[in-house]
């Protein structure tokens, strides 16, 4: 057997954003292993912004889940989409908000509404 047929370059991460009804679509093409998709729901989304917003200390993935009962998979989703489009710091395992984070996060979903519907 021919080595150079084990040397090829492994895939690139690939991770996209959409908007689709009302939904913020996370795809990711990952280096290893197949495709995945996962959508947070507008109303989610909503309550992940205050989430961060009221924690002056920093919020995690898991504490944002728990206090308000929200699916894990959906509060991932916005984590990852505000953090992607640079509306909050992450700090260790702890994210922040950035100044005006709520309304330049409205402004990137909108944008990526306006881009999906054709416009």
């Amino acid at each position: 057997m021919n080595p150079e047929t084990y040397r090829s370059e492994p895939q690139r991460r690939v991770e996209t954003f959409t908007i689709e009804r009302g939904f913020l679509v996370r795809s990711v093409t990952p280096r290893y292993g197949k495709p995945y998709v996962h959508r947070c729901a507008k109303a989610v989304f909503d309550l992940v912004l205050e989430a961060i917003e009221g924690c002056e200390e920093g919020t995690t993935t898991p504490k944002v889940w728990g206090t308000y009962d929200l699916p894990a998979s959906q509060v991932v989703v916005a984590f990852a989409f505000l953090k992607e489009r640079g509306c909050v710091e992450v700090s260790g395992k702890r994210t922040y908000p950035k100044r005006a984070m709520r309304e330049d996060a409205l402004t990137e979903w909108h944008a990526l509404e306006e881009k999906g519907s054709g416009s």
